[in-house]
């Protein structure tokens, strides 16, 4: 085979995404907007400093001060500690600096990346994590299959429970209340709104504060055109992402 058609082959295995069910494709969901680490933080910084100009010629000069005092090479007149006393404080409250910056930007993360999102999973496999008890009460949604699929499963129970940000996998079904953040790069597949449409608002990445309007996709399905209601609850968004999931249809083939 080719190297562009093995290439074009592991790009559409990879694409190759199973809706209801999250999966791992080798990465979390976390965020990380931290440059340091213990291990690195050394190196690092020393490296960022060194990329200046001034801390080189400092340093050189320091460093040829050093080898005039304590070596017969060649005098000098001036205490290399004159050069070098000051560099050393200048990187000393520079390392500083970062340091409790980027403390800083580890504990955002942290927050970001615990926060509690909402994620629809089949009641049997969500056992043991906390439920979202504000939603529908606490009780979770039997869904009857009735999509005409022959199925071992001819019933559902779906629970909306609890999940850290970072812990959202690819293809689960996660549900965002009005001005809440978006957890994650998401597909709109319903809302309470009329037509299925949201406005998000995507000021922290391109910096704009107008809303912007995002509508539900209608698809093909069956060889006719698929269209998103125009007005559903909970339960019945709940109900109808379910029988065109893996959630409501098991053995189902994806389309």
């Amino acid at each position: 085979m080719p190297p562009n058609e093995k290439k074009a082959k592991n790009e559409d295995e990879l694409r190759s995404i199973t809706v209801g069910i999250g999966e791992d494709f080798g990465c979390d969901n976390s965020v990380r907007t931290s440059k340091y680490t213990l291990l690195n933080f050394l190196p690092i910084a020393f490296s960022e400093q060194f990329r200046r100009v001034g801390n080189i010629f400092f340093l050189c000069m320091g460093f040829l001060m050093l080898i005039g005092a304590y070596t017969n090479l060649f005098e000098t007149a001036v205490s290399p500690f004159t050069t070098l006393g000051p560099l050393a404080i200048v990187l000393l409250i520079s390392f500083v600096q970062e340091g409790v910056t980027d403390l800083r930007r580890h504990r955002a993360d942290r927050l970001t990346n615990m926060y509690k999102c909402v994620v629809m999973y089949d009641a049997f496999a969500a056992q043991g994590l906390e439920k979202a008890e504000t939603l529908l009460n606490g009780e979770d949604v039997v869904v009857e299959n009735d999509s005409g699929i022959d199925t071992n499963s001819p019933r559902t129970t779906i629970s909306y429970n609890i999940c850290k940000r970072a812990d959202i996998m690819v293809g689960n079904f996660v549900l965002v209340r009005n001005r809440e953040m978006v957890p994650a790069d998401m597909v709109l597949l319903a809302s309470s709104v009329d037509g299925g449409s949201a406005y998000i608002e995507t000021s922290s990445i391109d910096g704009e504060t107008n809303l912007k309007l995002r509508t539900c996709p209608n698809y093909a399905s069956a060889g006719s055109e698929y269209k998103v209601p125009k007005s559903e609850t909970l339960e019945m968004a709940t109900k109808r992402l379910t029988r065109l999931s893996v959630l409501g249809v098991p053995e189902g083939l994806p389309a």
